[in-house]
């Protein structure tokens, strides 16, 4: 039984001037993504388990195994759980020279209606050459998304 998963769709765009429509420019197949549970084949879907026990080990770079419990006890669980400062980092190269930032949107509680978890600084990106990086951390995409809070538990939802 799943007690916590959050999902963040990941929807990539550069931003050139105050009132430009947004442009995207993610050149495919260059994506990386590290501080995640799970990731869809296509990359536009993060998965970030948090069921079962608190982690024992946060160092804020690597998912930990809520599995792990001294008692003996058959709990909810992942192998590869996030928590709370455990960073999400999102990098890409561009399909052509920008200058403008980059963000990553969540989609709401309220269907259809988008809102930022991360934005880069405004910096300019060469094509097929400079590497754009996003990071944020779980806690940031848990409260985006309208959950407490990134730790396991026992409710449901």
């Amino acid at each position: 039984m799943i007690k916590h998963l959050v999902l963040l769709s990941l929807v990539f765009f550069f931003y050139q001037k105050a009132n430009a429509v947004a442009e995207a420019l993610v050149k495919p197949g260059t994506i990386s993504i590290s501080g995640h549970s799970a990731i869809s084949a296509d990359l536009a879907t993060i998965y970030g388990g948090i069921a079962g026990n608190a982690c024992l080990t946060t160092d804020g770079v690597s998912t930990c195994n809520s599995c792990i419990d001294t008692t003996g006890a058959v709990n909810a669980c992942n192998q590869n759980s996030v928590y709370s400062n455990l960073k999400l980092s999102v990098s890409f190269k561009v399909t052509k020279t920008v200058t403008g930032i980059a963000r990553i949107l969540i989609e709401s509680a309220s269907a259809g209606v988008f809102e930022v978890v991360a934005t880069t600084t405004s910096a300019t990106y060469i094509a097929d050459t400079s590497t754009v990086t996003i990071e944020t951390t779980w806690s940031e995409v848990c409260s985006r998304a309208g959950l407490p809070g990134c730790t396991g538990g026992a409710t449901a939802f």
